[in-house]
Parts: C-alpha cells; sequence; structure tokens
C-alpha cells in the first residue's frame, strides 16, 4: 500500500511536509501514519484551497504553525506525558511545560516552562484576558495578554546561550539577522514582500507583523490575538532600518 502524500516514517514518528512556492514546510511528527496524513490534508485546503486534501481524509484546513502545535500534543498524549492542569502540555524537544489557548480557531502558544504550575498559572492568566468567567486552574491570577505571557516565560526560564546556532524564529514573518544582531519583520502583499523593520526584541517583530497583516490581510493569520490590536488606516509601524 502506498504511503500517504506529504507524509514519510523519521524515528518512529510519521512527519508531514507540504511544498507551498518551491519552500517546504513542516507539519509536525506525528504518532501515527493517519494522523500525519490529516495534517497535510489541513494544509494543502488551507494553503491551496483544496477541497479535500489529496489523501481525503477529509481534515479541516489548519495552518502549519497550528499543526506543529497539535503534533506536539499528540505526541505527548502517546507517551502519557500529559498534564493535570488545563491549557499545559509536556514539551518534546526539552524537558518543560507548555501552556497554550484557544481563541475563536486559532492555538496561541503563552511559552515553556520548567515548572508545570508555572505554566497552569500562564493559561489562567490567558483565561482571565480572552475568556473571563472561563474555567482556570487556580485562584486569583490577574488578566495577562499573550505577549506579556511570552515575555514573562522568557525572564522565568534560564538564559541559553545561542552559541554557533544562529537564532530561529517560531513566529510568522519573523527571522534573525546575524550581521546586524536583529529580529527582521516583512510582510508579503501581493507579490510584493515588504519589509517592516528591525528590532531587538522578537516579539516587537512579531507584533510589527501582527499588525500590517491585520491591515494588509483579510482574514489575518497573526502571531497573537487580533484583540490585541487596535490598527487603523495609515497607522505607522514601529521598527529601525
Amino acid at each position: 500500500m502506498a504511503s500517504p502524500v506529504g507524509v514519510h516514517e523519521r524515528h518512529g514518528h510519521f512527519r508531514a511536509r507540504i511544498g507551498i512556492d518551491g519552500t517546504n514546510y513542516k507539519l509536525g511528527d506525528w504518532p501515527t501514519e493517519e494522523e500525519a496524513a490529516r495534517a497535510y490534508d489541513s494544509a494543502a485546503r488551507y494553503y491551496r484551497d483544496e477541497s479535500e486534501g489529496r489523501n481525503d481524509t477529509g481534515a479541516p484546513p489548519r495552518p502549519a504553525e497550528e499543526l506543529r502545535r497539535l503534533a506536539h500534543r499528540a505526541r505527548s498524549e502517546a507517551r502519557g506525558d500529559t498534564s493535570a492542569y488545563r491549557g499545559v502540555h509536556a514539551t518534546d524537544d526539552r524537558p518543560g511545560w507548555g501552556a497554550q489557548i484557544g481563541i475563536g480557531e486559532e492555538t496561541y502558544f503563552l511559552g515553556r516552562y520548567s515548572d508545570e504550575e508555572q505554566a497552569a498559572r500562564a493559561y489562567d492568566m490567558a483565561i482571565r484576558q480572552y475568556r473571563p468567567g472561563g474555567p482556570t486552574n487556580f485562584e486569583g491570577e490577574k488578566a495577562r495578554t499573550v505577549a506579556e505571557l511570552r515575555r514573562r516565560a522568557h525572564r522565568l526560564k534560564s538564559e541559553e546561550p545561542f552559541g554557533k546556532d544562529t537564532p530561529t524564529s517560531g513566529y510568522r514573518g519573523v527571522c534573525w539577522d546575524p550581521r546586524r544582531e536583529k529580529w527582521l519583520a516583512s510582510i508579503g502583499v501581493g507579490e510584493e514582500n515588504e519589509y517592516l523593520g528591525g528590532f531587538n526584541e522578537e516579539i516587537e517583530a512579531a507584533k510589527a507583523y501582527d499588525r500590517a497583516a491585520l491591515r494588509y490581510h483579510d482574514p489575518a493569520n497573526t502571531n497573537f490575538p487580533p484583540s490585541d490590536y487596535d490598527v487603523e488606516e495609515g497607522e505607522e509601524l514601529p521598527g529601525g532600518p
């Protein structure tokens, strides 16, 4: 029996990939071949407007970033590395706990924490910000935005030197410029790629991309919830050359 389109086995997992405009995008390493095939079809429907996807799984359209997060969760559940707390999962690329929240049809990552309870409290803060009155793990946490929580997670975790490796970004529209030692933000508008500036902080570059996406694209796929922004026509985006 032929393997599903866009899927190959790798170290006991099934990796899904899709090619978009000459670039291959990873869609996650999945516990089963069927799950990886569904991931490919989801991406095909999202990026290529394919009605079903070549594997005919009927999977709903989803972007690559969300599929990678779902693959993460699926592997954790398959290993039994699940948390008793809401919105928390074990991270498999390094020891720790990740927190995430679903807002509308999107899932937003709230950071990696060495302590499971810290991750649970981050989830609670996001719930109070975006879904007031929703069920939480603890009482008394203040509301915080996704961006605030990502910064908080960065402060809490021990600094890890990049060494000889070039930093990479997990945010849409953001890349690292080693020569200038800045995070660069850019966005595709029609057939052009518009440069949005260089930033000292990765999150600020991600937010610049989001503002541009909200201005140019409808619907817009953003790094942080659209409700965090108030974008007006003609607004100048922060950032340097």
